[in-house]
């Protein structure tokens, strides 16, 4: 028989499951984008369970096809074994490009913002970039306006000019679309009647994880965030939002309330997630932004400026000058 019979054989074979394979491998592949390779070997029991089913299926309900194949010259055997590798081969291929897109670099930029409050101008031109992979810093004094910036860059405090845009592209209104952005404010924003248990499962999070990295939790799963202290509740708010899958993550105040060696862990949390996604962050605390990020602004006089050394830092007036 000619090879180009055997294949048309093959794809008619195949196309009696393509469609509920295929079904399989799309559901494989959304829940891969939405959580990532962590999930991998789950996905894979899905496939290979789903793929079982499907074997049982048509080997019961079309046995009587396969003498039409046999009586052709290929067996069962050479069937399902041509058929299924080729369907696993297809899996694998939308996986692997899939991952490309997981990590595939994505950036925010932030140009031309002004705000102003009556006669008294807070931010004028105002420059920021961020990318995904990369912890970018942003310092300034008490009062000038950081809180602001992220507010403006989060959408929900309108700016007499401002241009945000997410891989070259325009958005407005950046806070109704969660997996772009999410935003720590500085202050607590959970409401307080909810268990913490239901918390995290909002945000689509295992308590058993969020116990491994803070075991002192171990005892509040059925707590409402009525009953933790100020210092648990920001360590909670600031695990959902580094946690949770989005682009970036603006972080207000993140190492406020919260005991040094709690700092320490949201610092291996923040360099861990930001494989993931970008982080925007400032603190008053300037030496804990400065050692996790990759890049650092100052905040100045209503602008931002590019921060290369402690030096940028005296010369602003944000350090007293070094007099070693």
């Amino acid at each position: 028989m000619k090879l180009v019979n055997i294949i048309n054989l093959l794809l008619t074979f195949y196309r009696s499951f393509f469609v509920l394979s295929f079904l399989t491998t799309f559901v494989c592949l959304g829940l891969f984008l939405e959580y990532g390779p962590d999930i991998f070997f789950i996905l894979l029991w899905l496939k290979l369970s789903a793929t079982a089913l499907i074997f049982f299926f048509i080997r019961t309900y079309k046995r009587r096809e396969f003498y039409y194949y046999q009586n052709l010259g290929l067996s069962r055997t050479f069937l399902w074994t041509t058929t299924l590798l080729f369907d696993f081969f297809l899996y694998g291929l939308l996986l692997l490009e899939a991952s490309k897109f997981l990590t595939m670099s994505h950036h925010l930029h932030a140009d031309n913002i002004r705000l102003t409050f009556g006669s008294r101008t807070i931010l004028s031109n105002i420059q920021l970039q961020c990318k995904t992979g990369h912890i970018t810093g942003l310092l300034g004094r008490n009062g000038t306006g950081k809180s602001c910036l992220l507010r403006v860059l989060y959408g929900d405090l309108p700016a007499s000019s401002r241009s945000v845009l997410f891989d070259g592209q325009p958005v407005t209104e950046p806070c109704k679309y969660p997996h772009l952005l999410l935003f720590l404010p500085q202050f607590n924003f959970i409401p307080k009647t909810l268990p913490l248990s239901r918390v995290l499962t909002d945000f689509r999070l295992e308590f058993k994880d969020f116990e491994r990295q803070f075991p002192e939790f171990g005892k509040n799963h059925r707590s409402t965030i009525r009953d933790l202290s100020g210092g648990q509740v920001r360590l909670v708010e600031l695990y959902i939002i580094a946690r949770s899958p989005s682009q970036f993550a603006l972080l207000d105040e993140p190492f406020t309330h919260l005991m040094p060696l709690q700092i320490e862990k949201i610092k291996e949390i923040l360099l861990e997630e930001k494989e993931k996604k970008g982080f925007l962050i400032t603190d008053h605390l300037h030496r804990e932004v400065t050692s996790v990020s990759d890049r650092l602004y100052l905040l100045a006089n209503g602008t931002t400026y590019p921060v290369d050394s402690e030096g940028d830092l005296e010369k602003f007036g944000y350090l007293p000058p070094n007099r070693n």
